[in-house]
């Protein structure tokens, strides 16, 4: 096995067709599951590395050979869930069992049980993947199935540097509680994730403590002030903290650090994300106005265009929650004819309108 490329289970690929398009060699990027996930990829004599995928199409046709490896595509988050349930008892342990399978088998694909609604949730990259994860439990697993309208992973940060503290003093099972802490807050770029820096000794507060009031924070990372999704793209720093030898335990730092960092967010400018999707969408030049205009209407951003021998190939970018339903739009728009890739790219701020549905304010209309 090549050691640039290890045990992976999908990877952003390069399909080139055997054929020409129209006399012009055809290419597309995107994101694929490979075939065969569990064999090595084995390289060319040429230096580059060719695989087998899977539901790579061109012009509308499946196709699995030529996909050349351009770069690994691991670690990256779901931005699309679905609910998911069987329609009968009896196919409800063969579902279970059936996504540990999928979701082994694909790192991009998550499972997980909502306690507060009692159902099983499935997260891909897209519209398309969850799709083609169904279909697979229906056909390949024979698990009688449904799922439900997709949600789009939206997610909150802050704009702007705040400082916030929490002085916890409480009882609880009968005995005292303390932890004091002050904590500030500042954004960090698109992708930057979370950290957190302890600026205090092991005097100053013991290192116990600092790491139960980490995880707090952690903790309270996973419900946004906003409208309850998750934060990204912040910094915490721990510049305080008080502790008493006979009160103070790592229960009340938790609970310490959790209402720091709320309050720390509400001050520090949140705002609503949402993810943005890179789309090539490959069509017959005398369909380019549709398509262009399609994707204006779904508020897209038209990043480049390049003509192959009749052939007009549109990059461009737009909200997941725009694209549901774009693969039998530009079907008809086509006439069948043309095809498209999309996978995510980054997470975007909402328009005004988003964030007032989101958080539950009224949308003027006119």
């Amino acid at each position: 096995m090549s050691d640039r490329f290890p045990d992976i289970k999908s990877a952003v690929v390069r399909v080139v067709t055997d054929k020409p398009v129209r006399k012009t060699p055809y290419q597309v990027k995107g994101v694929f599951m490979r075939q065969y996930p569990d064999e090595p990829i084995i390289p060319m004599l040429d230096g580059s590395y060719r695989d087998r995928f899977l539901y790579p199409r061109v012009q509308g046709k499946i196709l699995n050979e030529q996909i050349y490896i351009i770069g690994i595509h691991e670690g990256v988050e779901p931005v699309l869930s679905v609910a998911i349930e069987p329609k009968t008892k009896e196919d409800e342990e063969r579902l279970q069992n059936s996504l540990i399978k999928l979701a082994e088998e694909d790192p991009t694909f998550k499972v997980k049980f909502d306690k507060e609604t009692g159902q099983t949730i499935i997260s891909g990259m897209g519209e398309l993947h969850l799709e083609v994860m169904v279909h697979r439990l229906q056909r390949e697993f024979r698990v009688d199935c449904k799922a439900g309208t997709p949600r789009v992973a939206y997610r909150e940060t802050i704009t702007q540097a705040s400082a916030s503290e929490t002085r916890f003093e409480q009882q609880l099972d009968g005995k005292d509680q303390f932890a004091f802490c002050r904590i500030s807050l500042e954004p960090l770029e698109a992708g930057g994730g979370f950290e957190f820096e302890n600026k205090l000794s092991d005097e100053e507060l013991p290192t116990q403590f600092a790491e139960a009031l980490e995880q707090g924070i952690q903790d309270a990372m996973s419900n946004g002030v906003l409208a309850g999704f998750s934060l990204i793209d912040l910094k915490v720093c721990l510049v305080a903290g008080e502790y008493l030898e006979e009160s103070s335990t790592e229960v009340a730092f938790t609970i310490a650090g959790v209402t720091a960092l709320r309050e720390g967010v509400r001050k520090a400018g949140p705002a609503l994300l949402e993810p943005s999707m890179e789309i090539e969408v490959v069509t017959p030049v005398s369909f380019t106005g549709e398509v262009i205009g399609d994707l204006n209407a779904r508020h897209g951003r038209i990043r480049g265009m390049e003509e192959q021998g009749g052939i007009q190939v549109v990059e461009a970018e737009a909200p997941l929650a725009e694209m549901f339903g774009y693969s039998t739009r530009l079907r008809s728009l086509t006439q069948g004819r043309a095809s498209f890739t999309m996978h995510f790219s980054h997470y975007t701020s909402v328009t005004e309108s988003t964030r007032k549905i989101l958080i539950g304010e009224p949308v003027s209309i006119g």
